[in-house]
């Protein structure tokens, strides 16, 4: 009677159909094993038959009537179930280490080794191929690579703190993105894009602010608080400076601009490029009669070249920019003492040929009329002024000596002009005489 208690019971409770489908709790089963339970403990233990007294070494899949499907491990010093190793929710979400997933993978320990490893099937021996994210107790999620060689994780590939800052090859970035390479030997950063724009730079300002600049930043590791800089700044204009570094991100301060580029017209803009030229580059306007090289505001404070072309030249000379006004003395004496000379150029100590002469410029070392400077500044040493740079004489300004060459003018139109009226005077003297002889003849011949 027994048995057939127990047969009844087994009978009403397990299922198997024409199929070969299994239903424990219906008969209806629609898979190969289906489990019913309109109670709080449906489930399926898998458990090791290597089972001793007091343990045991097991693992079940239990729904509740939360609807979470979990899977649970023995703790076999507690008694009891670990509930949260595994859960997935009616929505799809899986958790590892959590009953709440909110997350379509949600991974959480209280330990120290949380993480997520991808490995190659391809494994040999003492070997992996495998990646992980690792996430410790110092908040980072770290992207590491095995080194099979070292038998360890390589801990820096990736990391990413909680304030947002991901760092390429270290651990600890200072930027929002801060890439390094202790190797080197190849880019720190290759963009390659079939769009027309590869890398854009935005940038909203900080605190609200109505104006501010996008910038780049170079800095050198020998002196992190100083670095180049390109940028834009909220009046459209490029800018390239050097300054002194506030930090990545600090916003303290302006670029020192070096460059200025502002914003173009459609008619009008910069170019710096080999471009009708066969001196090599060039830095002109777009079109011809436009723009100029520095305002009365900023100007240069010297310039060196090798050839200037020019139209017009202006010099200030108003008289209410001058003071201790003198008149030039000595215009002929200083002009006489003057020694013209015609000259050839020694191409190797001068400063611009001794890297090389062009083919189009050796006319230019030849027979070139001028002064020797060491010989000027004895004549009109204001003229002449040693440059310390270039370690030579230098010749200032040779219209310096229109004013002596007028005065000499003068002079000797003083001259010439008292030399006129001499002989105008022994013209005089000489008509006076003349009339006397004439005089002394009529009363001789008168007196016969």
């Amino acid at each position: 009677m027994k048995k057939a208690i127990i047969l009844l019971i087994i009978a009403s409770s397990l299922m198997i159909n024409a199929q070969g489908l299994v239903g424990i709790g219906t008969t209806n089963p629609n898979a190969s094993l289906h489990l019913l339970s309109s109670g709080n403990n449906m489930g399926l233990v898998i458990e090791n038959s290597a089972v001793t007294t007091g343990t045991k070494n097991a693992f079940r899949f239990m729904q509740y009537q939360d609807n979470k499907l979990y899977v649970q491990r023995w703790n076999s010093g507690a008694s009891t179930w670990q509930a949260n190793l595994l859960t997935l929710q009616p929505d799809g979400n899986l958790g590892v280490g959590t009953a709440n997933p909110n997350a379509s993978l949600h991974l959480l320990s209280s330990g120290n080794n949380m993480g997520l490893v991808v490995e190659n099937s391809a494994v040999t021996t003492g070997t992996k191929n495998a990646f992980r994210l690792m996430q410790y107790q110092d908040n980072k999620l770290y992207f590491q690579r095995w080194n099979s060689g070292a038998s360890s994780w390589e801990a820096n590939l990736m990391t990413l703190q909680p304030n947002g800052r991901l760092g390429i090859g270290t651990a600890s970035p200072s930027a929002k993105l801060h890439v390094f390479d202790s190797n080197g030997g190849e880019p720190m950063v290759d963009i390659e894009s079939n769009d027309d724009v590869s890398l854009r730079l935005t940038t909203n300002y900080n605190s609200g602010a109505s104006s501010g600049e996008a910038y780049i930043e170079f800095e050198s590791s020998a002196s992190s608080s100083e670095g180049w800089q390109i940028g834009l700044n909220d009046n459209e204009q490029l800018l390239l400076g050097y300054r002194s570094l506030g930090g990545m991100g600090s916003g303290q301060g302006t670029i020192g601009h070096e460059i200025v580029i502002n914003k173009s017209d459609n008619n009008h803009h910069l170019i710096f490029d080999d471009y009708q030229t066969s001196n090599g580059r060039a830095l002109l306007p777009s079109s011809a009669n436009y723009g100029s090289c520095g305002t009365l505001a900023n100007y240069f404070d010297d310039g060196y070249f090798s050839e200037i072309y020019r139209d017009t030249e202006y010099s200030i000379s108003d008289m209410r920019v001058k003071e201790n006004i003198r008149l030039v003395s000595s215009g002929v004496e200083k002009v006489q003492a003057l020694n013209p000379v015609l000259y050839d150029v020694i191409a190797e100590k001068h400063p611009y040929y001794k890297d090389g002469v062009k083919e189009d410029e050796k006319h230019q070392l030849y027979d070139n009329y001028g002064f020797l400077a060491q010989e000027l500044n004895e004549v009109v040493p204001e003229m002449v002024h040693y440059n310390k740079e270039l370690g030579l004489y230098t010749i200032r300004n040779y219209e310096q000596l229109l004013p002596i060459l007028v005065k000499a003018t003068q002079e000797q139109q003083e001259q010439l002009e008292a030399v006129k009226n001499e002989l105008a005077q022994e013209k005089s003297n000489y008509s006076e005489l003349k009339k006397e002889v004439e005089e002394l003849k009529r009363l001789i011949l008168t007196s016969k």
